[in-house]
């Protein structure tokens, strides 16, 4: 755990001492990469995402050196764009209409099935989320609209009841 730690600090040492380290098109964007305190979970947000998150720099970064952090560290689980939030309803195979909820802070999400079972989830990138209560890690994929996610055990939900 030691040896972890010792090379997360020097990863970002050598980021806080390279600047310019992908900046890309997003320059005047301001990101913060958040962690838990054992650096297992974090992400990338403009405000903390959990209550046991914190901040990895001492300020704001571009998205892109934020990214550049989280993929030198194996942990890429955030994107800017991807809101979940609010209220579903199962689309099927069974109890059709029946609501669902997400709550989404960040990448960080609470998210209840139709049977009011609460699991604790993020989101994995740009189309993915995952329940890790449900069944190992359940996963979700996004439709290209983000009115549709379906969920790798066949059912599905929708934003709108159809």
């Amino acid at each position: 755990m030691k040896i972890k730690i010792i090379i997360s600090g020097l990863l970002l040492a050598m980021l806080l001492a390279v600047p310019a380290l992908g900046q890309g098109g997003n320059e005047n964007a301001v990101w913060n990469v958040y962690c838990t305190g054992d650096q297992s979970q974090c992400t990338v947000a403009k405000e903390p995402t959990g209550e046991f998150m914190f901040s990895v720099f001492p300020g704001k970064v571009t998205w892109d050196d934020a990214q550049a952090w989280m993929a030198s560290n194996g942990n890429i689980e955030s994107t800017p764009d991807l809101n979940v939030n609010g209220n579903w309803y199962m689309g099927g195979p069974y109890n059709v209409g029946m609501p669902c909820q997400i709550i989404q802070q960040g990448s960080a999400l609470t998210i209840i099935n139709e049977n009011g079972s609460p699991s604790a989830g993020r989101v994995i990138d740009g189309v993915t989320v995952i329940a890790t209560d449900w069944e190992g890690g359940l996963r979700g994929a996004i439709s290209a609209d983000g009115n549709r996610i379906d969920w790798a055990n066949g059912t599905w939900w929708v934003r709108q009841i159809q």
